[in-house]
This record gives structure tokens, C-alpha cells and sequence, in this order.
């Protein structure tokens, strides 16, 4: 079933309670941080400040549980057919992406038990756009195709309608999810907040590891654990060995 959200109605709440969820999602990637990289090849995200991260400050008494909706927009951007991927793909990762932000997957059972009281359902709710920038109906799933045929996943023009990639939709309504073809090695790459480009920000996944069929059904990038992974750096998270390291 497509699950779609209007941004006007939610992104804004999301912002408003996001420093009081952070420690808890924080816990909830490094819990699951050791799976992910067994499921993800190369992520290129790094911070391009070279400081120091604050350190979280847990706040277990959290009073407001309200669901967050999180509009996403997809934007397709492919050469070949194969780079076109279905909506039932794309909706396979929007799945995943609630069930691990929700503390709902399969394979939660191995997290650590020195990690288990810490597991948190943090009450996001990723969903398909239902409008447009502009008001406008909309599946949340764009479709560009480019003359790119090297990989414009990772490159700067795969943000821009001018440059064969897709404009990005306004930052402080939607996730941008870029999905495409990467040269290389490369799984995804995602901004930090506020961090490059206003019209950069959101987060790259290479075709083949969006999802869980379609082109991303061959393991081991089959269970769409490296949108999530990438999402993890869009939230502020770093890699749970530290910043600027290559994995």
C-alpha cells in the first residue's frame, strides 16, 4: 500500500521535536549500526567541517509522542531502463525505513543485550509526498532521465535539472531522496544539516541498494539498509567510530 504525506501538515512538527528525539534515534542507528555495514558497500558521507561533535545529552523523560510524518520525494535519475526503478521498489525502501526507525525489523533480535534497554520506537513516520512544491497532486516520485551513463549518483549534477539531474524539492518541507547510478563502489551519500548547498541537502542511494527488489534484490544489498544508513548522517548522526573515516 502507497503511503503518502502532505508537507504542509507535518515537517514543520518535526523540527519542533527533533533535539528532544535525538538521543534516543542515536541509540537506535549505533544499535543497529553493526548490521548496516555489513548490508552497505562504501558510504562517501563525510562532514566538511573538521570540529568536534557535541556530545548527546540522553533525555529519557520524553512527555510528547506524537507521530512525525516526514514527507519524501524520490527523484529517479537514470540512463538505462534498469536505473528506472518501480514505484513497488521504491516503496519497498519507504517501508524499510519505517520498520528500522520504528524499531520494527527482523532482525532486531541481534542487537547486542548490553543495547537492548536502550532500543526506542522514535515515532517517525516516512511517507510518499501527496503534494507538490507548488499544491499540486503528486506520487512523491520524480523521473528524469539523463545522458549521464558514467554514474551521476555522488555529483553535484545530479541535484540540478540543468546539469541531467532533478532540482531538489524545498529542504524544510521534504526529504529528497536521489536515486541513481554511482561510478564506483559508492552505496549512497547524504548531507549533514546545513551543511553544502541549500539545494544540495537530502540524501544519494545507488539504484542497486534502494529497496528490497527490483534491481536491490541481490544480497547482501538487499534489505535497504543503506537509505537508512544515510538518512542516519541527514539526522546529524556520524559513523559510530567517528568522524571523517573512511568505512
Amino acid at each position: 500500500m502507497l503511503v503518502h504525506a502532505d508537507p504542509t501538515h507535518s515537517y514543520q512538527h518535526k523540527q519542533a521535536i527533533m533535539e528532544k528525539r535525538l538521543s534516543i534515534f542515536a541509540i537506535l542507528v549505533c544499535c543497529f549500526a553493526n548490521a548496516f555495514a555489513q548490508q552497505q558497500e562504501h558510504c562517501a558521507t563525510k562532514r566538511l567541517s573538521t570540529g568536534s561533535i557535541p556530545a548527546f545529552t540522553p533525555k529519557p523523560n520524553i512527555s510528547e509522542r506524537a507521530v512525525v510524518a516526514i514527507p519524501v520525494v524520490v527523484h529517479i535519475v537514470w540512463n538505462s531502463s534498469e536505473e528506472n526503478i518501480s514505484e513497488e521498489q521504491i516503496q519497498s525502501q519507504i517501508e524499510v525505513l519505517n520498520q528500522d526507525y520504528n524499531a520494527e525489523n527482523e532482525q532486531i533480535s541481534s542487537v547486542p543485550a548490553i543495547f537492548k534497554p536502550a532500543i526506542a520506537d522514535v515515532d517517525f513516520q516516512f511517507c510518499l509526498a501527496s503534494k507538490d512544491p507548488n499544491g499540486n497532486p503528486t506520487n512523491g516520485i520524480t523521473r528524469t532521465q539523463t545522458s549521464n551513463n558514467i554514474g551521476i549518483g555522488g555529483t553535484a549534477a545530479i541535484h540540478h535539472t540543468s546539469q541531467g539531474g532533478h532540482d531538489a524539492w524545498p529542504p524544510e518541507k521534504y526529504l529528497n531522496i536521489w536515486v541513481a547510478k554511482f561510478a564506483g563502489e559508492i552505496g549512497g551519500v547524504a548531507s549533514f544539516p546545513g551543511e553544502g548547498p541549500a539545494d544540495e541537502q537530502g540524501v544519494e542511494v545507488n539504484y542497486k541498494q534502494f529497496g528490497t527488489i527490483g534491481t536491490a534484490a541481490t544480497p547482501p544489498y538487499h534489505l535497504g539498509r543503506t537509505c537508512t544508513h544515510e538518512i542516519g548522517h541527514y539526522f546529524n548522526l556520524e559513523h559510530f567510530w567517528g568522524p571523517n573515516i573512511n568505512s
